[in-house]
């Protein structure tokens, strides 16, 4: 089950939403309230995982379950003076973790790698299929367990509880990456006000939006295009594809994001964010401060950081620019192509390292923009294609790099498909900055913060959420009635076109099935 399906939106959250508030009709009070509606969110997650992987919902359980009881163990040597009993069963929580995502994820790409050494090795395997979100929430697990065995959180003793937060379905799929610092006071107690809600539901629709109405239509044009080997590619085939498919990824993920986002609202959680339009970057370190930022923020904290970060001079925090985006393009796939698309952005942080970020501070704003907007595009050449061959033919293809030949019904085709593309991806380019934002502010369809500000597009970093995560800025109700009657039309009519888009369009990818 996905979130931009009818099933979801009008069977499953209603009834899930319909139980919750039931609880608060019984007149049930205090924390009582709270651990009865955590379990009502636990069975909801596990019927929602179970609903299109029923054989795995048994590792998911296996995961909860293991984890909880490596916690109690070690909360339990660490306050009886055992550091040593503490650090092993930390060490096998590690282990059965990373096991079990190596062993799901990894084992028959590294299995494929052996045979190309000893072409007999175990014949007939070609891996076992992978269960949904397992890189997402078994980086929340991981978070988890590492921040006790730091000393940095308290035991949950409660498994219903810890289950939630690991199971909780509107992030368990896509994202964000929720530490459990972030969350385990809400567990306990939390905003649940009507008014939350509507921010919630608010912020729902217009990822569902983002999703339906601008990511599907990019990956339509998209998928027109990507099958064309790169020896029958025009130039703008391949400018076309990759705006296409770069408008497509971030709508979908950061729609994904905001839907997730809305969601755990509607149950009284507020969330990390995921996104701080990337596309606005003036660089390539910039970027990464704006996109995924709850990946970036595990990596620099569980991986970087740990690594020395920038604490042991100039080559060792290059080193470890190198083996933290090694890793964050492991993390996307099983694949060489997503290796590759890594080891592309450690390059080219190194380069900005070098000298080269602090020469575009000083340069006029849009070379920063056409250099980051230019580096990311190759990079999504790359992820795009398993075939790393077939990525970088397209990559050099944006160039009029490479031998190509396409056939004059290829011309006509392409041609015929900027004409019909261009105002879709004009139109999505617009909606990926801050315009939609100030635009909303400016006519009082969304309140302003009193966090926020002057300058709506750049939420404000002085408070670090989770190592640079910034908390949502736009999601307060207008106070003007008009306005906010105004709001709830607009939100609406969204919903209204997003339900007639999936009603008549069968075209509706979930790209997150590598995770």
């Amino acid at each position: 089950m996905v979130f931009s399906s009818l099933t979801f939106i009008y069977l499953f959250l209603p009834l899930t939403g319909l139980a919750v508030v039931a609880v608060d009709l019984i007149g049930h009070a205090g924390r009582r309230r709270i651990r009865i509606k955590n379990a009502i969110l636990l069975i909801a997650s596990l019927f929602f995982y179970a609903w299109g992987e029923p054989v795995y919902i048994l590792l998911m359980l296996l995961s909860i379950v293991v984890n909880y009881f490596a916690g109690l163990a070690i909360g339990h040597f660490r306050s009886h003076a055992r550091p040593g009993r503490a650090r092993a069963v930390y060490i096998a929580s590690l282990v059965f973790n990373l096991g079990l995502l190596g062993v799901f994820k990894y084992a028959g790409f590294f299995v494929e790698q052996l045979r190309r050494l000893w072409p007999g090795f175990w014949p007939g395997f070609t891996g076992v299929s992978l269960p949904i979100g397992i890189s997402f929430y078994t980086f929340q697990i991981l978070s988890y367990i590492i921040d006790l065995h730091r000393g940095e959180l308290p035991v949950e003793r409660s498994l219903v509880a810890l289950g939630t937060y690991i199971a909780f379905f509107p992030q368990l799929i896509a994202g964000p990456i929720v530490r459990f610092t972030d969350i385990m006071r809400q567990l306990q107690e939390r905003d649940e006000s009507w008014r939350l809600r509507a921010t919630g539901a608010r912020r729902f629709i217009l990822g569902l939006a983002k999703k339906v109405l601008i990511a599907n239509r990019c990956g339509a044009v998209w998928a027109s295009l990507e099958q064309l080997p790169p020896q029958e590619l025009p130039v703008a085939a391949a400018w076309l594809g990759g705006l296409a498919f770069g408008l497509q990824i971030y709508f979908d993920f950061s729609g994904y994001s905001d839907m997730a986002l809305g969601l755990a609202r509607l149950f009284g959680f507020e969330l990390v964010e995921n996104f701080d339009h990337p596309y606005i970057a003036r660089s390539v370190t910039d970027f990464w401060r704006r996109w995924h930022l709850t990946l970036s923020g595990w990596f620099r904290r569980y991986v970087y950081l740990p690594l020395g970060g920038n604490r042991r001079g100039l080559p060792r925090q290059l080193v470890n620019i190198l083996v933290v985006w090694l890793l964050t393009g492991f993390w996307h796939g099983a694949s060489w192509n997503f290796v590759v698309w890594g080891l592309w952005f450690a390059l080219l942080l190194i380069i900005e390292k070098l000298g080269l970020l602090s020469l575009l501070e000083r340069l006029p704003r849009p070379i920063g923009h056409l250099w980051t907007l230019l580096a990311v595009l190759l990079s999504w050449m790359l992820f795009a294609h398993l075939d790393v061959g077939t990525g970088l033919a397209w990559a050099g293809r944006l160039f009029g790099l490479g031998p190509a030949a396409p056939s004059p019904a290829t011309v006509r085709y392409v041609n015929y498909a900027w004409r019909s593309a261009w105002p879709l991806l004009a139109t999505a380019a617009l909606a990926a900055t801050h315009l939609p934002r100030r635009l909303a502010l400016r006519l009082g369809l969304a309140g302003r913060p009193a966090a926020m500000t002057d300058l709506p597009g750049e939420p404000r970093r002085d408070r670090r959420a989770s190592d640079g995560m910034v908390p949502d800025q736009t999601a307060e109700l207008p106070a003007a009635p008009a306005a906010a009657a105004l709001s709830l039309v607009a939100s609406l009519i969204l919903l209204l076109l997003s339900t007639a888009a999936l009603v008549n369009d069968a075209f509706n990818p979930f790209l997150y099935f590598r995770f």
